[in-house]
Parts: C-alpha cells; structure tokens; sequence
C-alpha cells in the first residue's frame, strides 16, 4: 500500500511523506520543498534482513544499503 501526504503554506509545498507498505517490505520518504530526500526502508526474505537509507538532491537519488544474514549473529 503506497501512501503520501503533502503539506503546503500559500500553496508552496513544504515537505511531502511517501510511505510504502508491502509483505516484506516497508519504507518512508520525506521530500523537502521538492528538493531534498530522505527515506529509510527495511526489508525481510528468507535468509536476511536489509535496511536501506535513501539520500537525494533534486532528480538524483543515492542509496546505501547493509544487509544481515540471520546466522550471522548466532
């Protein structure tokens, strides 16, 4: 389930919240004045867990991303 909620002053946005929402998988974005992103986001599947951070300048977006095998910690 994707979502998003925009709030706006005078009609000049401000920041926008994407959330999205699957099975496995689960995210949230914050854009800033349509210029900056931020976003973190986790993932399962069988054998690991991912978390991903999400940096962006306008049109250009960077992730990193570290994954966790379930036995490794054991």
């Amino acid at each position: 389930m994707n979502t998003a909620k925009k709030i706006t002053i005078f009609g000049v946005p401000l920041f926008k919240i994407l959330s999205k929402s699957e099975n496995n998988y689960r995210s949230y974005k914050i854009i800033f004045f349509k210029f900056i992103l931020i976003g973190i986001g986790y993932a399962i599947n069988e054998h690991s867990e991912h978390i991903h951070f999400n940096i962006g300048i306008t049109k250009f977006e960077t992730m990193i991303n570290f994954s966790i095998r379930r036995n490794w910690l054991l």
